[in-house]
């Protein structure tokens, strides 16, 4: 979904091309944290990977976000809407799934 916004005017350190809203490398980077967090907390056990994990994962997108406004290709409002498309797709697919695993629980009970 782009509100065909053109990319910033000064000079590009990468090639980028299409339009600036949303960043889509912010919202893959954030998509792909978040589902790794999930993952991580639901199957690892406590240990020290774990905390370290739970600790980077966070950290990753931000990095990239970062890094998309300071290449030039993307104003930080980009990449502020990338992170929320992410959060809002990932909350609305985990609404699903809870609802869909309370569902199969009634249906065995």
């Amino acid at each position: 979904m782009s509100s065909q916004r053109p990319r910033p005017t000064v000079p590009h350190l990468v090639t980028a091309s299409g339009y600036s809203f949303p960043s889509g490398h912010s919202a893959g980077s954030m998509s792909i944290c978040l589902v790794l967090i999930v993952v991580v907390i639901v199957l690892m056990k406590k240990s020290i990977l774990k905390r370290l994990l739970l600790i980077i994962l966070p950290i990753l997108p931000f990095i990239i976000g970062m890094s998309r406004i300071y290449v030039h290709v993307h104003y930080p409002s980009d990449v502020v809407g990338g992170f929320i498309e992410a959060i809002t797709f990932f909350l609305l697919g985990l609404l699903i799934f809870r609802t869909k695993i309370t569902q199969q629980k009634k249906v065995r009970d």
